[in-house]
C-alpha cells in the first residue's frame, strides 16, 4: 500500500470518527479557566481572522485534549476498540463561555489552538468563525496551522447571552487549506 493511499485512509478514517462523535456528543472535561493537563493543548477566542488574529486573549476555553467520559475520566487501553490504526480525537467543551454566537458574528472572531502551554507562541490550528447559523448552531472548519496536521471542526451553540463551545481536533490533516492528496474516484483527465 502506498504512503498516499494510507494517509488518505487515515483522513477518511479522522473524518468518519469526527462525524461518530458529533453523533454520539462525546465531551473532554474541564473549565474554561483550567491548567491545561500534560498533552493537552491552550485554545482561546481571540478578536481578528486566524490570518490577522489580535494576541490578547478574548475568551479562554477548555483545553483540547483526550476524550473523557462524563465523569471526566479517560478511557482505559482496554477499551480502544477496532483497528490500532486509528488516531484518537481530542475534545474540547466548555458551557456557559460569557459572549453570544450573535456577538462572535458581529465582528472577526477566530479560535486559536496552541501546541502547549509551554509552546504557547506555536499556533497549531485556528477556526475562522462565521458563516450559516442553522437552529442557533454554527459550525466550521478548523484549519492546520504551521505544517502542524491538526484540524478538525468547532460547533458553537447559543445558550441564552452565552455560547457552548465544542472543538474537535484530529492529527493526519495536511497543509493550510486541505488535502494535498486526490479524493478516490476522482476523474483523472487524459491527454
Amino acid at each position: 500500500m502506498t504512503h498516499a493511499v494510507r494517509r488518505m485512509q487515515s483522513r477518511l478514517v479522522g473524518g468518519a470518527l469526527l462525524v461518530a462523535l458529533l453523533a454520539v456528543g462525546v465531551t473532554a472535561a474541564g473549565a474554561q479557566d483550567a491548567e491545561t493537563p500534560p498533552g493537552a493543548h491552550p485554545i482561546h477566542i481571540h478578536n481578528g481572522t486566524c490570518a490577522e488574529l489580535d494576541p490578547a486573549v478574548l475568551q479562554p476555553l477548555s483545553p483540547v485534549g483526550p476524550q473523557t467520559n462524563e465523569d471526566g475520566e479517560t478511557p482505559a487501553a482496554d477499551q480502544f476498540r477496532g483497528t490500532t490504526e486509528s488516531d484518537p480525537v481530542q475534545v474540547s467543551r466548555t458551557e456557559g463561555v460569557e459572549i453570544s454566537v450573535d456577538d462572535l458574528l458581529a465582528t472577526s472572531h477566530a479560535i486559536n489552538i496552541h501546541e502547549s502551554e509551554q509552546n504557547i507562541d506555536n499556533y497549531i490550528a485556528c477556526a475562522d468563525l462565521g458563516g450559516y447559523v442553522i437552529d442557533d448552531r454554527l459550525i466550521v472548519s478548523v484549519k492546520p496551522l504551521n505544517n502542524s496536521g491538526f484540524g478538525g471542526i468547532a460547533i458553537l451553540e447559543a445558550d441564552g447571552d452565552n455560547a457552548n463551545v465544542t472543538v474537535y481536533l484530529a492529527s493526519g490533516m495536511t497543509g493550510e487549506g486541505g488535502a494535498t492528496t486526490p479524493t478516490p474516484g476522482a476523474a483523472t483527465p487524459t491527454p
